[in-house]
């Protein structure tokens, strides 16, 4: 009994010596607990949650990271390309390279759960701007802009063999070799310059 009440006593004590600081701020307000949080902020102390002192429930609980799309080949600077082509394809606030890459996307999702009409419109839309490149391109680009358009012309011709209104259904059409010939042109593209 003595024990707690000299424990009681000095905890009193520690309290009253506290508070009759120069601090105008008294111990566990508002004020005073922000003020902490900006003094361990400016010293480098990170902040504790008391109830999850060891940090392990936050870590179970944050949303996970988003991985960042694995990247093509490097773009080439619009800016820089002397031919009309290659910035026909990369110029832009909606580059037809950036285009043929979500539309391949779209096909591989298509052959899983059937395209949208107006996805099968976008990809429609988009085989003719490949269209509009073929007058001033070499052969070796044709060749490649052919390759690359080779997937959303398959999925045409699904569209136009569909019901009016209905959903595109087709088997998986191959993407791969699109997505390898538009790295090829746009290394040819990064050649040129």
């Amino acid at each position: 009994m003595k024990t707690t009440a000299a424990i009681t006593l000095c905890a009193l004590t520690v309290s009253l010596v506290a508070c009759t600081t120069s601090d105008e701020t008294p111990p566990g307000s508002v004020a005073g607990l922000a003020a902490a949080e900006e003094g361990d902020e400016e010293q480098g102390i990170p902040e504790v949650d008391e109830l999850d002192p060891s940090g392990e429930l936050a870590e179970e609980t944050a949303a996970p990271e988003e991985e960042e799309p694995a990247e093509n080949a490097a773009e080439p600077d619009t800016a820089n390309l002397s031919d009309p082509v290659c910035a026909a394809f990369f110029e832009g606030s909606a580059p037809l390279a950036a285009r043929a890459d979500d539309a391949r996307l779209l096909v591989r999702l298509g052959s899983v759960t059937n395209l949208t009409p107006l996805s099968a419109l976008e990809i429609d839309v988009l085989t003719q701007q490949f269209a509009l490149l073929g007058p001033g391109a070499t052969d070796e680009q044709v060749a490649l802009l052919e390759r690359v358009n080779a997937p959303f012309r398959d999925v045409v011709i699904a569209a136009d063999e569909a019901a009016d209104g209905g959903e595109i259904v087709y088997d998986a059409i191959d993407t791969d070799d699109s997505e390898a010939a538009q790295e090829e042109f746009t290394q040819a593209c990064l050649a040129t310059g």
